[in-house]
């Protein structure tokens, strides 16, 4: 499965340069039809206009085409996601997950929670909705 989302994020980068590639050719012909057009050189303008719609035609085909779009590389990927995914997520294999990591992944994940945590600092506080929560707690039996 690796390989087939590698291939798929592969694709999906070539897709995204060629798009820009496209775009960034039109918009200098385009460009270049403005300041011909300044200097009333008509005929020159009317080509660089004619290159930025050639392409634009091609960049929309190459939109189109499935094998190599980018709309069709992502609608593969999540279908390989959906088709290999592993099930349900519960408390207790985050649990194990925690009590497995290395020293490393845990002192990623604390300072993750502790950015989170940072970033919340000044944000407003919704008193009684936590307390609810917190009463929701209380109810727990061991």
């Amino acid at each position: 499965m690796a390989d087939f989302l590698d291939t798929i994020i592969f694709r999906l980068n070539i897709d995204r340069l060629a798009v820009k590639d496209y775009l960034d050719r039109t918009a200098s012909h385009l460009n270049n039809a403005g300041g011909l057009l300044r200097a009333h050189l008509y005929d020159n303008a009317g080509q660089a206009l004619g290159d930025a719609a050639q392409d634009l035609s091609t960049f929309s085909d190459k939109l189109a085409q499935d094998n190599a779009s980018s709309l069709y590389n992502t609608r593969q990927g999540f279908i390989l996601i959906q088709d290999n995914w592993g099930g349900e997520i519960n408390m207790g294999m985050i649990l194990t997950a925690m009590y497995e990591a290395t020293n490393d992944e845990l002192l990623n994940f604390i300072g993750l929670v502790d950015a989170y945590r940072q970033s919340l600092w000044n944000k407003p506080f919704n008193a009684e909705f936590f307390a609810a929560i917190a009463r929701g707690f209380e109810e727990w039996e061991y």
